[in-house]
């Protein structure tokens, strides 16, 4: 559902918040109402290719600051940085499968 929503807006999206109210206008199949289990498809169908762009950008600078502060410094910021890196790293697999972190419980998406 997502990909053919982003197929159909594909540079600005349906915009922040509306992937349910899209999901509703494209779902030809009667499927529940549930947020993708994908932060980058959800981005995508949100915001389009542009924010999603912004959004690979802003994790890849992250990643590269933390990688470097890490690798040059043995003390107790490095070690910080280490971790900073870690625990992007681990957000952004934990994203691939539940993005659900980063949405409020509302009671429209999950039927309650």
């Amino acid at each position: 559902m997502a990909l053919t929503i982003v197929q159909t807006h594909p540079i600005f999206g349906v915009g922040p918040g509306n992937y349910i109210e899209a999901v509703k206008h494209y779902d030809t199949e009667w499927l529940q109402l549930l947020p993708v289990h994908n932060v980058v498809l959800w981005i995508a169908t949100e915001t389009g290719l542009l924010g999603l762009s912004c959004y690979l950008m802003i994790v890849i600078s992250g990643l590269k600051r933390f990688w470097r502060a890490f690798s040059e410094r043995r003390d107790l910021a490095g070690r910080l940085a280490m971790a900073g890196f870690i625990a992007l790293v681990a957000n952004l697999l934990d994203g691939l499968t539940e993005p659900l972190f980063r949405n409020r419980a509302c009671s429209h998406c999950f039927g309650s």
